[in-house]
C-alpha cells in the first residue's frame, strides 16, 4: 500500500502492534508513574483544602484570595446567603474566621480521574507485556490449536491453549454482492478437556474461552477445489485439478497457472460486456455472473498476468492492468477481454490457429496492427474454414475468430485457460486475543466518567468569613475563573456591591 520505504518505517515503530510497542508501554510507564507522583504530592494538600488548615486564618490571608468584598451587612445574611448556595461550614476558628466550602465532591473527583488514569496504565502495561492478537485463517472443516502473531511485517506461529475448528462459515449475500453478514459455527475445546464450547461467531459478538476472546474478522477463500481445462487450437486439455489459497502451481503446456482467489459469486455492472457504451449511460445495471477465479499465470512468452475465469462465461477474460493494492477496486483496474468463441467448444479454433500461425511473434504488433493484419489473413486463409457454413454463419465465425485472435495474440497466451468446476471451501477469518488488562480498562474508564462528571457537575469553591466592627470581610477562592466569577456575581447582586 504505501511501498517498501514507509513500510520499514511503520514496521519500525510498531505500528501493526501497537498496544505492544516499545514506545507505547514507554508512555504508558511514564504515565503511570507521573500520576502517581502527582496524587502523592498533591493529593493530600488538595484533600486538606475541603476540610480547611487548622491554624488560624488571618484577615490579610482573606484579603489576599482571589475575590475579597467588604460587605456591610449582618454576619446571619451573608450566612444565610451561602446556605441557600449549597456551602457547608466546615471549621470556626478562634479568633472567629469560619471556613465554608463548596462542591467538595469535585475533590473526590480528582482522585477518581487520577485513580482512573493509573487503572489505565496499569491495564495497557498488562495487555502489551502479557497479551497478544492472533490472526487465523479458519478453514471450514479444518482445527488449529496455533495461530500467527505478527509483529511488523513477520510473524510468528504461536500454540493456543484451546483446539478450535470452524463446521460450518457461511456469508450470506445480498443480490449487489455485498455480503450481509459473516457467520462461522465454532467448536472449541480445552487441550486438557475441561471445557467444550459450540457457538456461532456473529461479527461484534465475540466468544470468550479459556481466557481468550475470539473475534470475526473476515473472511475469504480457504482452499477451494477447482478444475481446469485449456483450449488449444487443436483441442481441449485437461482437466487439471488443484487447490487455491495454496499458492501451488499447476504445469499447463509448458507453462504454469497458480488458481489464487475463488469467488461464489461475481457481481458485475452490465455495461462492462457493452463495447462502446459509457459507463454513466449505461447506469449501474449490475448482474450476477456466478463464480469466478483468479489465476497468475506464468506463460514462456510474456511472464506473469492475473486473469479471472468466469464459470458461467468462458468467452470472457478479465485482465488486471495494475498490481492492486487495499484500497483499489478490482473492477475498475480490470479490463475485460471478449473471446467470441466459446472455448468449451471446438468450433471455429482451427480458423484461430490457423490466423495466429501467420501473424508475427507474439509483442511485436499492437492491437490495431494486429486486427489490421488477422482481417488480411482471414480473406486469404479463411475460406477453407467456413466454406461448409451457412452463408448467415460465416460472417459470424469469421468475426467471432477474428476477435479470438486478436485476444490470444494482444495477451500473449498460447490456449485459452478455462474454469471447468469449483467448489468453493471458505475460511473465517479469526482475531484470538489475550487481554489481561481488560478489566482494568473497564474499571478505569468508570472511574474517569465518574471523576469527570462530580468535577464539572460540583466546581470546588472555598469561602473565609470574618465579622469586623464595620461589617463583614469575605474571601474566597475556585481554582476556576469561571466559578469565582459567578461567585462574585451573586454576592453583588444580593449585596448590592
Amino acid at each position: 500500500q504505501y511501498g517498501p520505504f514507509w513500510a520499514h518505517v511503520f514496521a519500525q515503530l510498531s505500528l501493526g502492534g501497537l498496544y505492544s510497542s516499545w514506545w507505547f508501554l514507554s508512555v504508558a510507564g511514564f504515565l503511570l508513574f507521573s500520576v502517581s507522583v502527582c496524587i502523592v504530592f498533591n493529593g493530600p494538600r488538595l484533600w486538606r483544602q475541603g476540610r480547611g488548615q487548622k491554624h488560624e486564618v488571618t484577615l490579610h490571608q482573606i484579603k489576599a484570595q482571589p475575590f475579597h468584598t467588604e460587605l456591610s451587612v449582618p454576619s446571619g445574611g451573608v450566612i444565610a446567603f451561602l446556605r441557600e448556595h449549597g456551602f457547608k461550614q466546615k471549621r470556626r476558628y478562634q479568633n472567629g474566621t469560619l471556613f465554608w466550602v463548596k462542591g467538595q465532591s469535585s475533590r473526590v473527583g480528582y482522585f477518581l480521574v487520577h485513580g482512573g488514569v493509573l487503572l489505565l496504565s496499569i491495564g495497557a502495561l498488562l495487555t502489551g507485556v502479557f497479551g497478544y492478537r492472533l490472526t487465523l485463517h479458519l478453514v471450514e472443516g479444518e482445527a488449529y490449536t496455533y495461530a500467527a502473531h505478527w509483529s511488523g511485517t513477520t510473524f510468528e506461529v504461536k500454540d493456543i491453549p484451546f483446539k478450535i475448528s470452524a463446521q460450518k462459515v457461511e456469508v450470506p449475500r445480498y443480490f449487489t454482492g455485498m455480503p450481509k453478514q459473516f457467520t462461522s459455527d465454532l467448536v472449541l475445546e480445552a487441550k486438557e478437556g475441561a471445557q467444550h464450547l459450540e457457538q456461532t461467531l456473529l461479527v461484534n459478538k465475540p466468544i470468550t474461552f479459556a481466557g481468550h476472546r475470539v473475534y470475526q474478522a473476515d473472511y475469504g477463500d480457504g482452499g477451494s477445489t477447482v478444475k481446469l481445462q485449456a483450449r488449444t487450437m487443436s483441442g481441449l486439455k485437461g482437466p487439471f485439478v488443484g487447490k487455491t489459497a495454496h499458492n501451488e502451481a499447476l504445469t499447463v503446456l509448458g507453462g504454469h497457472i497458480i488458481p489464487q482467489q475463488l469467488q461464489p459469486a461475481t457481481v458485475l455492472d452490465k455495461s462492462l460486456f457493452k463495447e462502446g457504451m459509457d459507463d454513466t449511460a449505461a447506469g449501474a445495471a449490475l448482474e450476477n455472473v456466478g463464480p469466478s477465479l483468479e489465476v497468475q499465470l506464468e506463460s514462456p512468452t510474456k511472464g506473469k498476468q492475473i486473469l479471472r475465469l468466469f464459470l458461467n462465461m468462458p468467452w470472457v477474460v478479465g485482465v488486471q492492468e495494475v498490481p492492486l493494492t487495499i484500497t483499489d477496486d478490482v473492477q475498475k483496474n480490470m479490463r475485460f477481454v471478449f473471446l467470441g468463441l466459446d472455448p468449451r467448444k471446438p468450433e471455429g479454433w482451427a480458423l484461430v490457429g490457423k490466423l495466429l500461425s501467420k501473424l508475427p511473434k507474439k509483442g511485436i504488433l499492437n492491437g490495431q496492427e494486429a486486427q489490421e493484419k488477422l482481417f488480411q489473413i482471414l480473406k486469404s486463409e479463411g475460406k477453407p474454414f467456413l466454406k461448409d457454413l451457412k452463408e448467415e454463419e460465416r460472417l459470424r465465425y469469421a468475426l467471432a475468430a477474428l476477435s479470438a485472435a486478436q485476444a490470444l495474440y494482444v495477451l500473449e497466451l498460447d490456449y485459452v485457460p478455462i474454469l471447468a468446476e469449483a467448489t468453493f471451501k471458505p475460511y473465517a477469518g479469526v482475531i484470538i486475543a489475550k487481554d489481561p488488562g481488560v478489566l482494568w480498562f473497564l474499571l478505569g474508564s468508570v472511574l474517569l466518567i465518574i471523576g469527570i462528571s462530580l468535577m464539572l457537575m460540583f466546581p470546588f469553591i472555598r469561602v473565609w468569613l470574618k465579622e469586623e466592627k464595620n461589617g463583614i470581610v469575605l474571601g474566597c477562592y475556585s481554582p476556576k475563573k469561571s466559578v469565582l466569577h459567578t461567585f462574585k456575581r451573586e454576592v453583588f447582586k444580593k449585596f448590592d456591591g
